[in-house]
């Protein structure tokens, strides 16, 4: 009886253990379960974030104020650097002759890279990267604490299209102006006269960054004028005029009114591409 009573205690402690391992057990398996539910479930508001975040920035990237707009959405480009980095912010006015109103575009130029950023004042929480070497555009912006980005191919059909147009430097003619200045700085002032244009710009090389109209508008005939007049390369515009010859009542003016050392460095891999 005894023996009997040993057996009946022993065969309980061996199975206690054997029964708190499986309950154990079972409770990691259940609460790797509901991890993954969770994560599906979480996973399934990102998707909704994510299209809700590419709807509205690709609404923002087409507004009319956007001189980069009709470049193709493009998924992430391999060639894309680790980063993009800023040091200068560059402010400047655009008044449109077909327009009452003024517009002020904030830049942010490197003084080591060829690319610039820029932000709409109608959509000033993103900030657009223009890296004309890779051609492509990223937009960056924040949404309930998370980081997204997308990617528009660089629009140079219509740079292409003005090559053509303008045609050769023997179709350009360069006159040297009186030079101005401009928040401190002297900068020099050239009349550029095409058959479809006229031009008056001021540009200045006092300081360490350039900036000039061919990445700023891309959509216009400057684009190839800037580009192929050695009297503006490498500088940084101040000022600048144009007119259509065709149309005198398509006019332009550009003019810097601010300019000032800022940091800015936008990572790529820590935003999430759409």
């Amino acid at each position: 009886m005894k023996l009997l009573k040993y057996s009946a205690v022993f065969t309980f402690l061996v199975i206690l253990p054997v029964e708190s391992s499986n309950a154990q057990i079972w409770k990691k398996i259940k609460n790797k379960t509901k991890q993954k539910v969770e994560n599906r479930v979480a996973d399934k508001v990102s998707e909704k974030l994510a299209d809700a975040i590419l709807g509205k920035m690709s609404k923002k990237f087409e507004l009319d104020s956007n001189p980069y707009r009709g470049g193709t959405k493009i998924s992430k480009p391999e060639n894309l650097p680790e980063e993009y980095s800023f040091d200068w912010k560059y402010q400047m006015k655009i008044t449109n002759g077909n327009s009452s109103e003024d517009m002020n575009l904030n830049y942010w130029l490197s003084s080591e890279n060829s690319y610039i950023a820029y932000s709409n004042p109608e959509s000033p929480e993103m900030i657009s990267v223009v890296d004309a070497e890779n051609q492509a555009i990223v937009s960056y912006t924040e949404e309930e604490g998370k980081s997204f980005a997308m990617s528009y191919s660089y629009p140079i059909n219509s740079v292409a299209e003005n090559n053509g147009v303008v045609g050769t430097n023997d179709a350009v003619n360069v006159t040297e102006l009186p030079d101005k200045e401009f928040l401190g700085y002297t900068a020099k002032g050239y009349e550029i006269d095409t058959p479809e244009s006229t031009m008056i710009i001021y540009v200045t090389s006092d300081i360490d960054v350039n900036f000039t109209g061919n990445a700023a508008i891309p959509g216009q005939s400057i684009a190839y004028v800037f580009s192929n007049t050695s009297e503006i390369k490498d500088s940084l515009t101040m000022y600048m005029k144009f007119v259509d010859k065709s149309d005198p009542d398509n006019t332009m003016e550009m003019e810097c009114v601010s300019i000032q050392k800022d940091k800015l460095v936008k990572k790529n891999s820590e935003y999430n591409f759409l």
